[in-house]
């Protein structure tokens, strides 16, 4: 009979506050492309070697998503990166800007009943981590995107503001081919990519 310490570890088997730990790893490193202890210290009060465990803890259920980066003391997100989570795209967006909160995940009921109008058009999280990302790290990104005017074209853009106008999502960037500040709505992303280089 196989020894109990050799199951596999699963989500499953771990309370709601450690799935909630677990899932703020893993939306860091979704929509950042790094985590820290620090940040994970702050929020939850937790000692460093708490901390340290937490993410010993999702390298052994992830192992292929995760990396420790001495040189930055983070740990990064590998490109076979896949989500320990399903997110909700309305409500990923929300936390995004507003931050993390008790329950992000939906295991913790709510004490007001409450009811969002559903936006037909949603962007694509692959898409928006990529924004986010360069949001967090001041970098440009590398776009196809679809104009109503002028089609479909490659743009360079310098993100830094997630929008909602009640309707639709906007990124608010820079965009170093007209050299405007302009909104680029997310369901028009085609592709995208992180340039590496910081903007100054």
């Amino acid at each position: 009979m196989p020894n109990a310490s050799h199951q596999p570890i699963t989500l499953a088997s771990h309370s709601t506050p450690q799935r909630e730990l677990l899932g703020h790893i893993d939306f860091t490193l979704m929509f950042k492309n790094e985590a820290g202890r620090d940040d994970l210290m702050k929020l939850f009060a937790i000692a460093p070697t708490q901390a340290t465990k937490d993410f010993a803890l999702y390298h052994e259920l992830a192992p292929a998503n995760i990396v420790y980066d001495k040189s930055k003391r983070l740990h990064v997100r590998v490109r076979a990166f896949a989500p320990l989570f399903n997110y909700d795209t309305t409500r990923t967006l929300s936390t995004l800007c507003q931050g993390l909160g008790d329950g992000f995940l939906g295991t913790l009921p709510t004490s007001v009943r409450c009811e969002m109008p559903h936006q037909p058009n949603q962007p694509d999280l692959t898409l928006v981590d990529l924004v986010s990302e360069a949001i967090h790290k001041g970098s440009a990104l590398a776009i196809r995107y679809v104009s109503r005017s002028s089609g479909e074209a490659r743009r360079e853009i310098v993100p830094h503001t997630l929008v909602d106008n009640g309707l639709r999502w906007h990124v608010r960037a820079f965009d170093r081919h007209s050299g405007l500040i302009r909104d680029f709505v997310l369901t028009r992303l085609l592709s995208a990519a992180v340039l590496e280089l910081s903007v100054a």
